[in-house]
């Protein structure tokens, strides 16, 4: 019995040493494939707030856009100095130096109204000279012409005001250290009065055209909205009832004296203020649709001018001059003369005829003018320029003559009288002519795309524009004149105005 325990011990014994060298083999098995790095620094926890006075700056970091904007915080950022810009619109640029410490907080503010060099200046003038200045509604106790100084930027509204003249205000911009222009003149409501869609019943701004009858009632043509009249208080609109041609595009009017009526050059046609209309081939007399231009000439006579055809209208048959075709239609006689008769490619621009009715005078876009069987050019004669685009009567007789800029135009209109042309350099370079308009005082009076001229001699030059008047006078259509003396003045984008005697 005492040797079965024995044994039994050894195996005891035996097993324990056996697991002892087992681990221990184990460990050092272990010991030789595992390693152990030390642990990560923990990251920096240094913040800094960014605030401005106005808010809403670009915050930049050592040149970087950290894509924020003031008031807002700048994290994780280790023990260090930093380069901190702020951008804002208007304002200059601002950097500062900050420093971060890991683990703490710190505030860093920039008040932009501090800086003198942050503000702008706003330059005031109008005319006349003395008028209030009032900035974003309020009086400044300034009066033009003035800086007003010390202006942090933005957007400002700067109104001008003096007796008798119409109130006008101005959106300008002001940013740092520069100075902001608000320049204008005041309308004088003494000697002007303005038709808008803003400031009155005109349906639209864009006439292309005016004649006045023997009542002082005004008829305009327009852009969009037909042939319109205006008797000092109502205005209408006249178009061709219950037809689908359209007739809202009117290019030219004049007032036909010897039976009264208006007529008005359309894109589809003439329309007549008594209801008439006359269109295009085989059921009316035009063999085209687009009129250009319209004239008036002796008796019952009216010129009228296509792109491609010439047509003289009147009671009776035409001759004996040239024609392609006539045609009687309601009373009239029709002669159309196509420009191959002429021996020329461009198309034609406008159409009239001297007091007298004895000659015809056309103008074309590039081949001068045409008077009767003639074309004189550059080349042939004194005229300005061979793209003609007005032309108009003299009352003591010859023509008056309009020119597109061009080379050689810049300042010009010509009269053609007694077989010689004389040139008046009396315009602004830079503007085509769009009409002529001579009153019964001699002055004649040049609409152009950059305002309207008057002049009686060379001697006797008036500009009027927005720098002389305050009112948009920058496309003049057509002029005309009442018989209480008044001026009324159709332009493209303007409306109609006023002139008072």
């Amino acid at each position: 019995m005492k040797i079965y325990k024995n044994i039994y011990w050894q195996k005891i014994n035996y097993f324990i040493a056996l697991s002892v060298l087992l681990v221990a083999a184990l460990i050092s098995s272990c010991s030789q494939e595992v390693s152990v790095t030390p642990p990560d620094e923990p990251p920096p926890h240094g913040v800094v707030v960014i605030d401005s006075k106005p808010t809403g700056a670009q915050i930049y970091l050592d040149g970087k856009n950290r894509r924020r904007a003031t008031p807002d915080s700048l994290t994780w950022l280790e023990t260090n100095t930093y380069t901190v810009t702020l951008k804002k619109d208007l304002y200059r640029d601002t950097s500062i130096t900050i420093s971060a410490v890991d683990g703490e907080k710190k505030n860093y503010f920039i008040d932009y109204t501090l800086n003198p060099a942050m503000r702008g200046k706003i330059n005031c003038t109008a005319k006349p000279d003395g008028s209030d200045i009032y900035l974003d509604g309020v009086q400044t106790g300034l009066k033009t012409p003035a800086v007003l100084t010390g202006i942090l930027p933005g957007y400002y509204s700067v109104r001008f005001s003096a007796p008798n003249f119409r109130d006008d205000s101005l959106q300008v911009t002001v940013s740092s250290s520069n100075i902001s222009i608000a320049k204008t003149t005041l309308v004088d409501t003494t000697k002007w009065t303005d038709y808008t869609t803003q400031r009155s019943q005109i349906p639209t701004n864009r006439l292309t055209g005016i004649t006045i009858d023997k009542n002082d009632v005004l008829w305009m043509g327009t852009e969009e909205n037909g042939l319109l009249s205006f008797d000092g208080t109502v205005w209408k609109s006249h178009k061709l009832n219950n037809s689908p041609i359209d007739v809202s595009h009117v290019n030219a009017v004049i007032y036909h004296k010897y039976d009264g009526t208006v007529w008005a050059a359309t894109s589809n046609g003439v329309l007549l203020s008594n209801g008439m209309f006359y269109s295009i081939a085989p059921n009316g007399p035009l063999p085209e649709s687009y009129v250009v231009a319209l004239g008036e000439g002796k008796d019952d006579y009216v010129y009228i001018a296509e792109k491609n055809n010439v047509i003289v209208t009147g009671p009776n048959p035409i001759g004996p001059e040239p024609f392609l075709n006539n045609k009687q239609t309601a009373s009239r006689f029709w002669d159309v003369k196509n420009r191959n008769l002429w021996g020329i490619q461009d198309e034609f621009t406008a159409i009239g005829s001297v007091v007298s009715g004895t000659s015809l005078f056309i103008g074309t876009t590039k081949s001068g003018l045409i008077i009767d069987q003639s074309i004189y050019t550059t080349a042939n004669s004194g005229i300005l320029s061979n793209s003609i685009s007005a032309l108009q009567p003299d009352p003591s007789g010859g023509m008056w003559i309009g020119y597109k800029t061009g080379v050689a135009t810049g300042a010009g209109v010509s009269l053609y009288k007694d077989n010689a042309f004389q040139n008046f350099f009396v315009l602004p370079s830079g503007g085509n002519v769009n009409s002529i308009y001579v009153d019964d005082l001699g002055n004649k009076w040049v609409g152009t795309t950059a305002g309207l001229t008057r002049f009686a001699n060379t001697s006797d030059v008036q500009r009027i524009d927005y720098e002389s008047t305050g009112l948009n006078i920058t496309d003049v259509r057509g002029v005309v004149k009442d018989s209480k003396g008044r001026i009324w003045i159709a332009t493209f984008g303007g409306g109609l105005i006023l002139k008072k005697k």
